[in-house]
């Protein structure tokens, strides 16, 4: 696969993930207006997109394969993991502007911002960290 066809696919897949975690964090502020609806909107729509994301990547970016449930659970962790870093970037930016702007649109901008710049360190740390194996320390990409 060529660099443009993981760029595409990966932005393709990136702008799905940010979408359709917009999305849910939209739906659930429907649902639930108390305390803490802003944090726990953004919290549990990243945890719902986390392992649809990493099915994704893993297919479709990587053409991973891995030779276990076990070693693909250890994957999916280490994924998890890494994600943690990105996920910071992500928050702290909706969370800044949240908190600056005090408008739900501009928290939506903040959040897709920092959905933009958390997915492409996601994926440089993901080739080097998550979708390789001992004979290939780096993915070849």
């Amino acid at each position: 696969m060529s660099r443009n066809d993981i760029a595409i696919r990966y932005t393709a897949i990136a702008v799905t993930a940010s979408l359709t975690n917009l999305l849910l964090q939209f739906l659930f502020l429907l649902i639930y207006a108390n305390a803490y609806a802003v944090e726990l909107s953004i919290a549990i729509a990243t945890a719902l997109v986390l392992p649809l994301k990493y099915l994704a990547d893993k297919h479709f970016i990587f053409c991973f394969v891995t030779r276990s449930h076990q070693h693909n659970l250890s994957t999916f962790l280490m994924y998890s993991f890494v994600s943690v870093f990105t996920v910071a970037v992500f928050w702290g930016c909706e969370y800044a502007f949240h908190l600056a702007f005090d408008s739900e649109a501009l928290r939506y901008i903040g959040g897709a911002i920092g959905l933009a710049v958390s997915f492409l360190m996601k994926y440089q740390l993901d080739k080097r960290f998550v979708f390789c194996s001992a004979d290939k320390p780096y993915a070849e990409m």
